[in-house]
């Protein structure tokens, strides 16, 4: 899923979640909007990262080669 595909889910997950009521001239929408769009944009989804490699640097052994 791209950024702007991302972008669009949150502006949808918000107007689902206020019943299409959706008031952009409340500054307390326009906040929580932003921290969504904010969320989609910025922050990494979990399945950016393999569980495997995650095991692999944080349970091996200290004596072990690297």
């Amino acid at each position: 899923m791209n950024t702007r595909e991302r972008i669009i889910k949150a502006i949808k997950k918000f107007n689902v979640q206020n019943n299409n009521q959706v008031n952009l001239a409340s500054e307390a929408a326009v906040l929580e909007l932003a921290e969504l769009v904010h969320g989609a944009v910025l922050k990494q989804s979990p399945e950016t990262y393999n569980e495997q490699q995650l095991y692999l640097f944080t349970n091996n052994a200290t004596d072990e080669h690297k």
